[in-house]
């Protein structure tokens, strides 16, 4: 009897676990094929929001240690937008993108070669208040 199983992961590790256990309990009566990687129109979406949120986070606490340096009081924003996006599946641009060919790479490699990866910049401008110094009393 011949039978295909197609199961969706999200968590590579119980991936690898499952077909371990399969390939432990049958043994050389199962077959399985390598991973076909993929990424939902739901996690693209949400990763790029997470990368706009914390460019926007990053732009703010840099805002603020500049106006703390100045002895200012950061306000509240006056504009905040995308400056610029980047998207790209693949190595980080720390690593080096010369991997070995899709037929001989390892499993850690392939994953990698599907991650996906944004990087996003903001322009972000805001309000900065003078901070009231305490009156000095003479005495």
């Amino acid at each position: 009897m011949v039978t295909e199983i197609s199961v969706v992961f999200v968590d590579f590790t119980k991936c690898q676990n499952v077909c371990n256990f399969l390939v432990e309990k049958l043994d050389d009566t199962v077959h399985y094929s390598e991973p076909n990687f993929y990424h939902g129109t739901q996690s693209l979406d949400s990763v790029r929001r997470q990368a706009c949120l914390l460019a926007t986070q990053n732009a703010h606490q840099k805002a603020s240690e500049m106006a703390r340096f100045l002895r200012q009081a950061l306000g509240p924003p006056l504009v905040i937008r995308e400056a610029e996006t980047k998207e790209w599946e693949g190595p980080s641009f720390q690593q080096d993108s010369s991997s070995n060919r899709q037929g001989s790479q390892t499993f850690q490699q392939r994953l990698t070669n599907a991650t996906f990866h944004v990087s996003t910049k903001v322009f972000a401008s805001f309000e900065i208040h003078t901070r009231d110094k305490a009156k000095e009393v003479k005495t």
